[in-house]
């Protein structure tokens, strides 16, 4: 079977805006909220960079997590995989935390949106069924 237009026209619009959402949360819609910053780290980035919010700075991998055109962006659709991410080589930071640093994963999807993915390859199947001209029943 090839997913290529599943991955293009059901999966891609869903994953990013549930990206964007999980970075205006700073985490929360789909989980745990991201820790709070450090006291130092805080008072520093609120002197340098204010009104950022938790998770990004430059908003090099914000950007690239949640604009599929970045030039950071990684979305590499094929007829039977896809792989999606980020270019941004700190962005693993990030996601898995240091010894000095809690994770605050920018990469994390809620169980809604597995849901509603198995929905939408529902969907997908059901009309690629008709339109191969086979007979779908319940």
């Amino acid at each position: 079977t090839d997913f290529s237009d599943f991955w293009e026209l059901y999966f891609r619009p869903n994953w990013y805006r549930t990206i964007q959402v999980h970075y205006e949360s700073q985490g929360a819609s789909t989980g745990a909220q991201w820790p709070p910053l450090s006291e130092a780290y805080g008072a520093w980035k609120q002197k340098h960079w204010p009104g950022l919010p938790i998770g990004v700075l430059s908003g090099a991998t914000r950007e690239s997590l949640t604009f599929p055109d970045d030039t950071n962006a990684v979305w590499k659709a094929t007829p039977t995989s896809l792989t999606v991410g980020t270019r941004v080589p700190y962005a693993i930071y990030l996601q898995m935390g240091t010894r000095r640093m809690p994770k605050r994963p920018p990469l994390r999807v809620s169980q809604e949106f597995v849901m509603l993915v198995g929905k939408l390859l529902q969907e997908f199947g059901v009309k690629s069924a008709h339109e191969a001209d086979l007979e779908v029943t319940a």
